[in-house]
């Protein structure tokens, strides 16, 4: 939600949690986030502070966001980030960044989106986002997403989420870079949400990713 501002304001109550992944299952690759979402009377605010690599070689990301509703139709957001990154025997590198996108609710069930992450410094790429969500029920939802970083090929990617039971959701990712194969299953018990997903690599191997999040009841 930090990373999509326009996102924040659909969130009513506050949260926090950690993420933490290991790239390949290299120890070398893991990182850790740590997020948090307020909302306010006129939208919601959001930070985040992520740490990967090892001693070798590292890299930070600090950032803060703000969304809002205008309207029933419409939300935006806007999102400012710090980064850096540092190799052994190599100058530290630092940069900012500035996000921003919109977030259109077109029916009840059709929500299109568009996001812009506009690097200072060349050495991090420009990345443009797209994408339609459409909820099929209250227990299903399907994600459509095309993705341009730098001078990379456009990506596509969907994924499919499915809530059987109000503790329990599953979820299945499809695109056109393997990497970005992904499943996963969400648990929920009183305020907290346990989530465990994995993707594959096909030269690579695995990524496992746990996501625990803390969320305030809605008064």
């Amino acid at each position: 939600m930090v990373s999509r501002p326009a996102v924040l304001p659909q969130v009513k109550s506050p949260l926090a949690g950690v993420q933490a992944f290991e790239q390949f299952m290299l120890k070398e690759l893991r990182a850790y986030t740590l997020f948090a979402v307020i909302p306010s009377a006129t939208g919601a605010f959001g930070c985040l502070l992520m740490s990967s690599g090892s001693v070798l070689y590292g890299a930070q990301r600090y950032g803060l966001a703000y969304g809002r509703s205008l309207g029933e139709k419409l939300n935006i957001g806007l999102g400012f980030d710090y980064f850096s990154e540092r190799a052994q025997g190599y100058e530290k590198m630092q940069s900012v960044a500035v996000n921003g996108g919109l977030l259109v609710h077109l029916t009840r069930q059709v929500h299109a989106g568009f996001h812009l992450f506009y690097p200072v410094d060349v050495w991090l790429p420009l990345q443009y986002l797209a994408g339609l969500a459409y909820d099929a029920s209250q227990q299903c939802r399907l994600n459509i997403e095309l993705r341009k970083t730098g001078d990379a090929p456009p990506v596509a990617a969907c994924s499919l989420e499915y809530s059987p039971l109000r503790q329990f959701s599953c979820m299945i990712g499809l695109a056109t870079q393997p990497q970005l194969h992904y499943m996963g299953i969400v648990c929920r018990k009183g305020q907290i949400s346990a989530g465990v997903t994995g993707s594959y690599h096909p030269q690579l191997g695995i990524t496992p990713n746990l996501m625990i999040v803390w969320q305030q009841k809605p008064e």
